[in-house]
């Protein structure tokens, strides 16, 4: 618990800052933005322990320091609003200064209306990036496997060579034809997602909230705080490696997500349900490894 403290108490202060800024729904979706980038920087927090583990103590800290400075202010901060610039064809300091004046989606020229009609391209972006992460991992050859059957499906399936882009093309095929309101755009800026799925766990953020404040603090404060307590706690402890299903749980929920956020295009689909169904793998997928933890 001493190298989850900190992460816990700067948690705390971001969700009442959260809930001060936008209330109960600022709150839940600033948890959502915390649970999606601590899952998707599960294998970052590995690589980095083992980066760790070569240095001595004075470097692990500039490097975790840094790391955190370089996540919170670059990737959480600033690349947010150079998206929405480029999506509203706007710059990053007028969106950040319409992102805090909200406004009504309703109203021409506000931040809410810019964004909402931006929100397909955004969408078919994220979520194509979403659904290359996850196939990415479950068309690997791994170890163990969670969900058996389905699992077991997805590696002979990631036999083939391209399955990923193949499979994630004809979906974003399928998604601008019948789904799609303007089904050029969605197509260009799911090609854009498949392009540059690697990127950042940020783009799949914004399918949920545009509110760089709120995305700042899931992802920024909270997430890069548990990522880098998680990092230090595979350093000293190395147990992450022991659950062996936490990483299958989270990369179900990705793959859900990913589903939520390309649906989203047409029809609405509420916070809390893409919030719930990411928890619920996450959390059966931890109970599933301590169980086999305890089997074995």
């Amino acid at each position: 618990m001493k190298i989850f403290r900190g992460s816990f108490i700067v948690s705390l202060i971001a969700l009442i800052i959260a809930f001060v800024y936008a209330g109960w729904n600022g709150l839940f979706i600033t948890l959502i933005l915390a649970v999606l980038e601590i899952s998707l920087s599960m294998d970052n927090a590995i690589v980095n322990a083992r980066i760790l583990e070569r240095m001595s103590s004075a470097w692990q800290k500039a490097f975790l320091t840094l790391g955190v400075l370089i996540a919170v202010l670059g990737m959480r901060l600033i690349f947010p609003l150079l998206i929405v610039g480029v999506s509203a064809q706007i710059d990053p300091i007028s969106a950040l200064k319409l992102a805090l004046e909200k406004g009504n989606p309703n109203t021409v020229g506000t931040y809410g209306y810019i964004l909402h009609h931006a929100h397909p391209q955004i969408a078919a972006f994220g979520g194509m990036f979403l659904l290359m992460l996850a196939l990415g991992f479950f068309f690997d050859e791994r170890a163990h496997t969670w969900l058996k059957i389905p699992e077991k499906i997805l590696q002979k399936i990631g036999n083939f060579p391209a399955a990923n882009a193949i499979i994630s093309i004809i979906l974003l095929l399928i998604t601008s034809e019948f789904i799609a309101k303007d089904a050029h755009a969605v197509l260009f800026a799911g090609i854009l997602g498949i392009l540059t799925f690697s990127f950042d766990g940020v783009i799949g953020a914004f399918a949920i909230t545009a509110d760089p404040i709120i995305i700042l603090l899931g992802l920024g404060v909270i997430g890069a705080m548990f990522v880098r307590s998680l990092t230090l706690y595979l350093v000293q402890k190395g147990t992450l490696n022991d659950l062996v299903y936490l990483e299958h749980g989270a990369h179900w929920a990705i793959l859900t997500l990913a589903f939520l956020i390309l649906a989203s295009i047409k029809w609405e689909i509420g916070e809390v349900v893409t919030g719930l169904l990411g928890a619920v793998f996450i959390i059966l997928s931890f109970i599933s490894s301590v169980i086999y933890n305890r089997n074995h």
